[in-house]
């Protein structure tokens, strides 16, 4: 065994880890969407009086860092998509307090373009317009391209790397 087998085998691990959790928080989102949906379905056949309680307990129960919340909002919105400026109506319009942002739609925008160089969203019709949506996809391995490089994605599939003498 080389000096650097114990780190290859320590990364290979860690990678696999990483695509393993990936995979259970991707299950967790989804189950969580649906528990929010069967609120909101639930909430609505009662009274208005108790109806809008329930339906802010499940809004409030979306993530609360900024980019989880935008993540959010393309979830929801998909396959339909949102412009920045939607994105941050949407924001407000779901309690999320932005005066904490010097410029709110600098903020977004970055969040955008981070999500799209990502994968995790799309341009959605004409680019030019700005809108976007949430990339569908069941591959982890698609949600994870911009954060692996090929060599990390080989080791997250289970390839070695030849020993160097």
């Amino acid at each position: 065994m080389d000096r650097f087998q114990y780190y290859r085998e320590q990364i290979t691990h860690a990678l696999r880890e990483l695509v393993e959790w990936g995979e259970r928080k991707k299950e967790a989102e989804q189950h969580m969407a649906k528990l929010r949906q069967l609120i909101v379905a639930n909430a609505n056949m009662l009274p208005e009086n108790e109806r809008g309680i329930f339906i802010k307990q499940a809004e409030q129960s979306v993530p609360s860092g900024f980019t989880d919340n935008i993540r959010h909002l393309f979830r929801v919105h998909f396959p339909d998509g949102l412009t920045p400026v939607k994105l941050r109506d949407e924001l407000v319009k779901a309690g999320i307090d932005l005066s904490s942002q010097s410029n709110p739609l600098a903020s977004i925008h970055s969040v955008v373009r981070r999500l799209l160089e990502s994968g995790e969203i799309e341009p959605n019709g004409n680019v030019d317009f700005g809108g976007y949506r949430w990339k569908q996809t069941d591959d982890i391995e698609d949600s994870l391209r911009g954060a692996l490089s090929p060599a990390m994605r080989q080791l997250a599939r289970g390839a070695r790397f030849p020993k160097k003498h």
